[in-house]
């Protein structure tokens, strides 16, 4: 049958397709052009009740998406990284130049629990509208696709209730594939005539675009999406249409990066320096072992893949739905990274959230055999009872549990409602906190000695710093425990050796997961033995200031021991304790712990040391940090050792060393590993004389 006599057996509803047809953009073939579930019965007038009860829901929707941010910046991790986000997008400070970090331009407005900003407040808060406003359109209009009643009401509720409390990624990355499906999959009010079809396209291009410079996993997935509609449209639908996605959306992406404040030439810098922090995240910040939480996951990604798979191969097959198949896929694997890698709750219900949704997401064939039908619905509710299962386990640490489930969405509903209604005063209670805030953290002295110089903070504590009003400028990775392998150590080791490092440095140990302190940022720390010295302590902070004594980064001295040995063994550093020692370590690993690594993630490995008075030390270790060298010995491991280091008094110094990984992760490293001890060669040095 040819296109034409197959178009005059179509109902009147589908005279759009015709005017497709006379417009000239090609369809392949009309069995896949049509989307399935436009082969319905035509629907009735929409009443005045359908339009209530659909505002109703959006209204509702929305309300519940608003977020306001966090408390302001204090001494703790997370406000304070959010604070620097801030101020790097009031001062135009340039994504993967002056800050690399896993969020883009835009994170500080799109993250909903930035801390408060009062510069930026109803900026955030406009974002955070209109933001809110986008997710609650995509998913209502989303819901229209599915053709039960049952499965509308129970999809709507999960969605509202479950992005209200665990929102930030989990929208997102819903939103995206909601947003593949409805334009592979169009309603018909989206193909009215092909310029609605364009305009909503353009829409969707400009919102993943400005997506993209949120978080750097939100970039990869924008862009996944973008090939995913190129792909399915030049198949289904219009091969010029396909041939500009990418170009509109290139275009989108670059026009929204200028916007912001960023240089067009440092767009490639930020992909590199993104990929090289992000590619080293998984050991770096892998934490926690849930086994009840991993053996709900894997069943809820069991039943999902199954249900993926009948969604792919069921008849008519159609190359739409393997397209949608796919993206959704690759969104889970990158969930389940995020989920679980560092497991603990919030990441968890990242995890748990976005595959307790995912199951409404699937496109299914239509119609199906009715056993096909059962099985398919089977497998969707046996991933929610799962994703809603390991939801409230992981949980447990939010107090989330089925009793007050609904009410805490119900609170936070109220309190949105509260906060929009009066704003102002929000803000002024903020700005109280703020005041108190900067009374207590006040540091007097570091004021009146830094001025208005530029100063950077060497701890996750920004917030301290801004709380000061101090001109914050900061070394490209800001927070020490993120320069996870050499490359990102080196980036921020050239900062300070260069003419851009700054005059004063607040300095604080400080460190997570149990690391070994000299390790982390060990590139700028030995440049901060060398070239800074101690002039004001103040609290719990200590003020460098600083006084080159060399140039560039500080080479490794002499090669004092260099040994291939194994995972495991005992490495004597008693001959050369005597002096200022460096180490490095060269471990790979084995094809299985890169296999494992890219699927899940690899074992903790551990450095133990024994000091010269016979007390032993444990500290992980981030074996890819550990390729560049770190002072091992004497011991700067606690805050009075740096006083200790400043006043030239003595240290505890290193006997003997091993690395040793957790009970069956041998296989994934090689068992041999290059030890290599070098001089530190500095000397220790007090305040130069007047």
């Amino acid at each position: 049958m040819t296109t034409s006599k197959k178009l005059s057996n179509l109902e009147p509803r589908f005279d759009n397709f015709q005017k497709v047809v006379k417009s000239g953009i090609p369809l392949i073939d009309l069995d896949i052009a049509l989307p399935e579930n436009t082969m319905t019965k035509r629907p009735s007038s929409v009443t005045s009740e359908q339009i209530m009860s659909t505002t109703s829901i959006f209204i509702i929707t929305w309300l519940s998406f608003l977020a306001f941010g966090g408390a302001p910046a204090n001494d703790a991790l997370d406000p304070s990284w959010t604070q620097g986000l801030g101020y790097a997008f009031k001062h135009n400070f340039q994504a993967g130049i002056d800050y690399i970090f896993t969020f883009g331009p835009l994170g500080y407005l799109s993250s909903t629990f930035s801390s408060y900003d009062s510069d930026l407040f109803y900026s955030f808060v406009l974002w955070q509208i209109l933001n809110s406003f986008c997710f609650a359109v995509i998913f209502i209009v989303f819901s229209f696709q599915l053709p039960h009643r049952t499965d509308r009401f129970v999809y709507l509720a999960l969605t509202i209730i479950l992005l209200t409390i665990y929102s930030y990624d989990t929208r997102y990355f819903l939103g995206m594939i909601a947003s593949v499906s409805l334009l592979l999959r169009p309603p018909p009010m989206f193909t009215r005539t092909p310029f609605h079809y364009f305009t909503v396209l353009n829409l969707v291009l400009l919102w993943l675009a400005i997506a993209a410079l949120t978080k750097f996993s939100n970039f990869i997935l924008a862009n996944l999406a973008m090939v995913s509609l190129a792909v399915g449209i030049f198949y289904t639908r219009s091969r010029w249409q396909a041939v500009l996605i990418p170009v509109i959306f290139g275009l989108f992406l670059i026009i929204s990066w200028r916007l912001t404040g960023q240089a067009l030439t440092h767009l490639p810098l930020f992909i590199k320096n993104s990929i090289l922090m992000t590619s080293n995240y998984n050991e770096g910040m892998s934490f926690g072992f849930n086994v009840t939480a991993i053996q709900f996951a894997l069943t809820a990604m069991g039943t999902m893949t199954l249900l993926l798979l009948l969604s792919t191969l069921s008849p008519p097959m159609q190359l739409i739905r393997t397209i949608i198949a796919t993206f959704i896929l690759l969104v889970l694997f990158i969930t389940w990274k995020a989920g679980f890698i560092l497991q603990e709750s919030y990441h968890f219900s990242l995890f748990f959230t976005v595959i307790t949704l995912l199951p409404f997401l699937v496109p299914l064939a239509e119609p199906m055999h009715r056993t096909v039908t059962i099985i398919c619905h089977s497998l969707r509710y046996a991933t929610i009872v799962a994703g809603l299962t390991g939801l409230f386990i992981a949980g447990q640490e939010l107090h989330y549990a089925p009793k007050n489930f609904i009410g805490h969405w119900n609170q936070r509903v109220v309190e949105n409602f509260m906060t929009l209604v009066e704003l102002p005063s929000f803000k002024s209670d903020r700005d109280i906190t703020v005041a108190q805030f900067k009374h207590y953290y006040n540091l007097p002295l570091t004021r009146a000695l830094v001025g208005t110089a530029p100063v950077d903070i060497f701890s996750w504590e920004q917030g301290i710093l801004l709380l000061n009003e101090l001109n914050w400028q900061p070394r490209p990775i800001f927070q020490s425990y993120a320069a996870y392998n050499s490359a990102l150590l080196a980036l921020n080791g050239d900062f300070y050796a260069s003419a851009q490092a700054p005059p004063f440095v607040i300095f604080k140990y400080q460190e997570i997961d149990n690391r070994f302190p000299p390790g982390s940022d060990s590139e700028a720390l030995k440049i901060l033995l060398r070239d800074y010295y101690l002039v004001l302590v103040e609290k719990d902070y200590i003020v460098l200031k600083r006084d080159p004594r060399g140039q560039g980064r500080v080479a490794d001295g002499q090669t004092l021991l260099s040994q291939s040995i194994k995972m495991g063994e005992v490495f004597d550093l008693s001959a050369v304790n005597d002096k200022l020692l460096l180490l490095k370590l060269d471990i790979q690993k084995s094809w299985w712990g890169h296999l494992v690594g890219f699927l899940y993630r690899v074992p903790r490995v551990t450095l133990e040391l024994e000091t010269t008075t016979g007390a032993k030390l444990s500290y992980r270790l981030i074996t890819q940090m550990a390729h560049s060298s770190f002072l091992i010995s004497p011991l700067l491991i606690r805050p009075a050792h740096i006083f200790s280091w400043y006043a030239n008094k003595p240290l505890r110094r290193v006997a003997k060393l091993r690395v040793v990984v957790e009970t069956g992760g041998e296989y994934f490293f090689n068992d041999q590993m290059v030890v290599q001890v070098n001089e530190f060669p500095i000397t220790r040095r007090l305040p130069p004389s007047p």
